[in-house]
């Protein structure tokens, strides 16, 4: 195998170097097409996930990969089975709360609001906010829930959320 290394087009270019090698895996494929069976599933069995066999990547991608028509009641669904709502993953459940939120699935509310005011890194925040303010209720809830825990986040993560909400002191 004769590939030459770039260096210079791996250290000082911008991008992927030509020379990269692509890796692929079919985890991340059949993820997906379980999601894909969501809207039709009559129960979670039907998508026969080894539940102890799925990474955090897996499940955030499952999660991700929700079709748009799904209906609510197949979140009530999924959170009965693997309670992404309040299931202790971080990385999970944002994902899961912002699924949720554009698809009406307002089980989540009560452990959102616990989240938003537990949790203070900005990477899980301000999907979160971005997400709520898209409805004049969703807006209305994350002012109230921001008013209670703006006070306990970093400095950087409030200048974001403050931006987000337009809030006004």
């Amino acid at each position: 195998n004769n590939i030459t290394f770039n260096l210079d087009e791996w250290t000082y270019e911008v991008g992927i170097p030509t020379n990269a090698i692509e890796i692929t895996s079919n985890r991340f494929d059949s993820v997906a097409l379980k999601s894909a069976m969501i809207p039709e599933m009559q129960s979670v069995a039907e998508l026969n996930i080894d539940e102890e066999a799925w990474s955090t990547q897996e499940w955030m991608h499952f999660i991700r990969k929700i079709p748009a028509e799904t209906p609510v009641e197949k979140f009530e669904l999924l959170d009965a089975a693997y309670n992404f709502s309040d299931g202790g993953n971080s990385e999970i459940m944002s994902e899961w709360y912002i699924m949720s939120i554009r698809h009406g699935y307002d089980k989540i509310n009560p452990y959102m609001r616990k989240f938003l005011i537990e949790v203070g890194r900005r990477k899980f925040l301000e999907p979160i906010y971005t997400a709520l303010v898209n409805t004049p209720e969703g807006k209305e809830m994350a002012l109230d829930i921001y008013a209670q825990a703006r006070p306990n986040y970093h400095s950087i993560s409030i200048g974001t959320i403050d931006e987000i909400l337009s809030w006004q002191n």
